[in-house]
């Protein structure tokens, strides 16, 4: 037994059972640290790192929802959630009291939240890239009064605005390879590399007579 280790006949104890001797020479005060570190290490291997299949609003603020774990949490107050694609994440429009408007993002793991240097108090709807790189969303110029696109890489931290060679640019959504962008201006789809350069300009009038982009005559 672990108190009381076994003998044999000739008294000598029995060699699988000799580290519990070592543990009984032990002082008390070293047994509670080892103790201690070995319960720490043990809750460190069963924390898991937790993720959702999907994001989304309610009433009560924006809600993540598990497939496997059928379970569905409320993350924060916001608006336009996006999941990153590992789940791991939550990218959404933070509005403050004054009405400013900007981007967060949420550890769904540990709950931890972090504002976005956007440079600008009137951003919106964050979209993540397909690798989880990155976060484009909409931002307003107010010196140009023009709505631009910006993306922020996430390890730097550091917005640039793609949409320079462009005015009033909406909607932005990416690439599968992550390495454009595709928006429209309420007349045309533009697609745009990271360094703001135009690869690609679609006339949507030029496909479909009479259709735009725009709340007024848009069909789709």
């Amino acid at each position: 037994s672990y108190l009381s280790p076994t003998r044999q006949g000739d008294n000598s104890l029995i060699i699988s059972e000799i580290p519990y001797l070592y543990w009984y020479l032990i002082p008390c005060k070293m047994k509670v640290i080892l103790i201690l570190l070995l319960s720490c290490c043990t809750i460190g291997l069963c924390a898991q790192v937790k993720s959702y299949d999907y994001a989304y609003e309610k009433k009560k603020g924006i809600c993540v929802y598990s497939i496997a774990g059928k379970t569905e949490v409320l993350v924060t107050q916001g608006h336009d959630p996006c999941i990153s694609p590992d789940g791991t994440k939550l990218a959404y429009t933070v509005y403050s009291k004054n009405g400013n408007r900007t981007i967060g993002i949420i550890d769904l793991t540990t709950k931890q939240k972090t504002l976005l240097h956007t440079n600008s108090h009137n951003c919106y709807g964050p979209v993540w890239s397909p690798d989880g790189n990155y976060v484009v969303y909409n931002v307003f110029d107010e010196q140009k009064a023009n709505w631009s696109i910006s993306v922020i890489n996430i390890a730097d931290g550091l917005p640039r605005v793609i949409t320079k060679k462009q005015e009033q640019c909406y909607s932005p959504a990416w690439s599968n390879d992550s390495k454009s962008v595709i928006t429209q201006d309420l007349d045309d789809i533009f697609v745009f590399d990271l360094g703001g350069n135009i690869i690609n300009r679609y006339i949507v009038t030029d496909v479909v007579k009479g259709m735009g982009l725009s709340s007024t005559d848009r069909v789709l």
